[in-house]
């Protein structure tokens, strides 16, 4: 899995700030992670926010952040959550933690769910099923 996904979820995070009087800048570390199913990698991310709009942007930022879905081509945010936030100076830091995996774990034969096939091809065939059509 490359860093581009903890850049795309950076992105993500970010654009909604635009809204607010404030600048945006991010730190991130990321680490391989692997279960006996899944890869992926662990993200630690540090928003600075600075500007007169800093306090509502991280406000915003951390509004129901564990329920929210971030559109990753490749890859699948499983967790975030805050991890922090500190006022440094006239500046504001939150730091996030954020699990993804690969969006494609599931299809060894390289299959992409791509949107203009109906459902029933993007879906992963029933176990046995290769059985039964004999």
């Amino acid at each position: 899995m490359s860093r581009t996904a903890v850049e795309r979820l950076a992105r993500a995070l970010v654009a909604p700030i635009a809204a607010f009087d404030c600048i945006a800048s991010v730190e991130t570390d990321s680490r391989p992670w692997a279960s006996v199913t899944f890869t992926g990698e662990q993200h630690r991310l540090a928003i600075r926010l600075s500007g007169t709009g800093a306090g509502a942007a991280a406000d915003a930022l951390l509004d129901g952040i564990e329920e929210r879905e971030f559109a990753l081509p490749g890859h699948i945010v499983i967790s975030i959550a805050a991890a922090g936030r500190a006022q440094t100076g006239s500046a504001i830091v939150v730091e996030l933690e954020a699990l993804t995996i690969e969006a494609d774990w599931w299809r060894p034969w390289g299959c992409p769910i791509r949107a203009d096939r109906p459902p029933e091809i993007n879906a992963r065939p029933a176990r046995g099923a290769w059985r039964r059509a004999a």
